[in-house]
């Protein structure tokens, strides 16, 4: 059995840093464009939508450390799936997640 550090994505406070650092660069320069030309309030709700965002990463990766980069290659895969109706496939990509 491999420890399961080693295979672990590097997380704070359970949501991984990958998605910490992505959404914040995101969320960052559309408040900052939002405060500058629109309104502060504007920035402000994009602040908060950051904070929702890593809330759900954090209820996201609870069960499975790696299921937000299978939902994120899901989501980029998707659109280049090709010719289903002939060839009957789909891109190499999870199922959605369901309880049992």
């Amino acid at each position: 059995m491999i420890f399961t550090g080693c295979t672990r994505p590097p997380t704070f406070l359970g949501v991984p840093l990958l998605v910490i650092v992505l959404g914040g660069i995101v969320a960052l320069f559309v408040s900052g464009t939002l405060a500058i030309f629109v309104s502060p309030w504007a920035a402000l709700v994009c602040a908060l939508a950051f904070g929702v965002f890593c809330l759900w990463a954090r209820a996201v990766t609870i069960l499975d450390d790696w299921r937000l980069l299978q939902i994120f290659q899901r989501e980029r895969l998707r659109p280049n799936k090709g010719d289903t109706t002939r060839f009957g496939g789909v891109s190499y990509m999870p199922y959605k997640m369901v309880k049992r």
